[in-house]
């Protein structure tokens, strides 16, 4: 005996397949299965459930079944009530909780800055008016400094913003000879006896932008960069409105010397 709600294909086909006037026999068997009909008078079972018949020898019962039921609205079709295994389980709609503060919080914000006075409109537009009478402040152009490091040297050079310079200094010029100019303590001594030079020199006085460029990946590259960032720096770095790379790239060009192999 299958259970109320779960009918299966066989049953239900038997019982579709019994005479049209039989309709207190399919009632019984229906009701037996856990589906209820209410027919009235003048209305047969058979011709509300002949189109699935037709469909299910074509389509199964399955298909058969979910036409009929999708035809159950319509005016000339009997009122087939399901049990409950049949009936579409309809959720109750989701009823946001109020909140007892009364207002979100997203809602006082809201209410808070509609409150408030827009006093930056004020001054926006006066900002705006300056600009479209006497246009955008043409910002001076940056002094450049020049760092060249190679495996050899490193060269330091400071210029006017037309390219004029004004402090060039190399490893050599503080004292280092031959090999000793390629280590890095010597771009480290290099570079801080550079900071100190523009210092004392007054050059800070002129210069309000200042642009590093920087060439080459010698062992004096790091070493500027950590003087710049250090204390020796302090007051140089707050110029720096722009760090550049110029180092130079071959496209093609001359044949490159052989690498030189030790050992």
């Amino acid at each position: 005996m299958p259970r109320p709600g779960k009918t299966s294909g066989a049953q239900l086909f038997g019982i579709l397949s019994a005479p049209s006037d039989d309709d207190d026999y399919q009632r019984q068997q229906f009701s037996n299965l856990g589906i209820c009909m209410r027919l009235s008078p003048t209305h047969s079972i058979v011709p509300l459930l002949s189109g699935v018949l037709r469909i299910k020898m074509r389509g199964g019962i399955a298909k058969g079944l979910s036409t009929a039921v999708q035809s159950l609205g319509h005016p000339s079709q009997q009122c087939l009530r399901q049990s409950q295994a049949f009936r579409p389980t309809v959720s109750a709609p989701q009823v946001r909780p109020m909140t007892t503060s009364g207002l979100s919080p997203l809602s006082k914000l809201s209410a808070s800055t509609r409150r408030e006075p827009n006093d930056n409109a004020a001054t926006m537009a006066f900002r705006l008016n300056q600009v479209v009478q006497n246009g955008y402040p043409t910002q001076e152009p940056p002094h450049h400094l020049h760092v060249y490091t190679h495996k050899h040297n490193t060269h330091i050079t400071l210029t006017k913003p037309n390219r004029e310079p004004l402090l060039s200094m190399s490893c050599g010029k503080i004292g280092f000879r031959k090999a000793q100019r390629s280590k890095f303590d010597a771009a480290h001594q290099l570079s801080s006896f550079m900071m100190g030079k523009i210092q004392e020199d007054g050059h800070l006085l002129t210069m309000k932008r200042l642009e590093v460029v920087l060439r080459g990946f010698g062992p004096g590259r790091e070493a500027f960069t950590k003087v710049l960032l250090g204390p020796e720096g302090k007051n140089i770095s707050k110029l720096v409105c722009r760090v550049t790379d110029s180092t130079r790239l071959k496209f093609g060009g001359c044949r490159s010397r052989n690498v030189r192999r030790l050992g």
